[in-house]
Order: structure tokens, then sequence, then C-alpha cells
């Protein structure tokens, strides 16, 4: 969102002739596409997932900040976005799922996605998550 670029659906092939394409206003990415900033206003975005078991997933999310003056080239995408940062984790590779005593691994820095009904709980939330990742 803040590189003003729309990627293109990873799965799209062939539309289906079911859908009257031409009077809808609406389309599937084919291709990366150019996100134009509307008057200093967040892009807003909705993603749905839809699986093989009748699992249907739909989330809305908005860009925050300043929108990036220029969207980059699809061939000059850091994605994700930022620089990578080791995290240091105890080692639970073996078989068993064990950790062998005082030993550590590094790998890359993880997305743990929160939600709150309120602000206050959000925290309330986070807090608990530190408290436990702290342990």
């Amino acid at each position: 969102m803040n590189q003003g670029v729309i990627p293109k659906h990873l799965n799209f092939n062939n539309p289906s002739p079911a859908i009257d394409w031409e009077n809808l206003p609406i389309r599937v990415p084919d291709s990366s596409t150019a996100w134009p900033a509307s008057d200093g206003l967040p892009r807003v975005a909705g993603v749905s997932g839809y699986g093989w078991s009748g699992t249907n997933a739909h989330i809305i999310v908005e860009s925050y900040g300043a929108p990036a003056e220029a969207p980059l080239a699809p061939d000059r995408l850091r994605l994700p976005f930022g620089s990578p940062r080791p995290v240091t984790v105890a080692a639970s590779d073996q078989a068993d799922g064990s950790a062998r005593a005082g030993e550590t691994a590094t790998r890359p820095a993880r997305l743990l996605p929160l939600s709150g009904k309120t602000e206050q709980a959000l925290r309330d939330l986070a807090g608990s998550y530190l408290t436990w990742l702290k342990e």
C-alpha cells in the first residue's frame, strides 16, 4: 500500500464468463498496477480468502502514514518492506521438538497480527503477549 502498487492476483488466469466484466466497476489485477494516492486520503483495500473446505475470510486494511510520492516500478518492490532483523529463539529443531539446553538459533522476525474490540483491549492483549514472549 505505501509503495503505491496493487500486486497482481497470483492465481487468476481466466475470467469467468458468468460475470459481466464489461458493466461492473471491478477488475482482477493480472499484473502489478499503480495505485495512485487520492487527495491525501489513506488507501483502503479488502482482501478475501476462500478455502477448499468452505473457509471464508475477509479483512479490510488501511494504509498508514503519508503515501509514497510516486509508486515504485514492479521490479523495484522490496517485499517485505524494511530490512530484515534476526530474532534469537530457543533451538527446537530436534526430531522430538525439544531444545538443547542453552542453545539458540537465529531466524527472521515474524509478524504477530493482533486485534482488539477497543484500543485498551488491544493494548492489554499486546501486553499479555509481550509478557509471554519475555518469559
